[in-house]
């Protein structure tokens, strides 16, 4: 079991706002993780949608836009998703 969960467990790692967990803490966090992917030029999030959703970038880019505009890039070891998970409300970005 430890095997298998080695791969989200250091993805997690690699993201500064988990990295002060505990290593018990962090496997208990990736056993909530559902891995998804996106084809290239596929909209991750809608700026004004709902939703709740944590999303961890393992590999690959991702550009953030807000009213159209890019505003940056996203790689591996990024995050987004964050604030709708805290206050239930809109997506304050479109990612794709």
């Amino acid at each position: 079991m430890i095997a298998a969960m080695s791969a989200p467990v250091e993805a997690l790692q690699n993201v500064q706002l988990f990295s002060t967990l505990e290593e018990e803490d962090m496997e208990e966090l990736a056993r909530q993780l559902h891995e998804r992917r996106f084809p290239e030029g596929a909209e991750v999030t809608t700026e004004g949608s709902t939703g709740a959703g944590f999303f961890v970038s393992v590999e690959g880019n991702a550009d953030v836009s807000i009213g159209g505009e890019h505003r940056t890039t996203l790689g591996p070891g990024d995050h987004f998703g964050e604030v709708a998970l805290i206050d239930d409300g809109v997506r304050s970005a479109s990612i794709t």
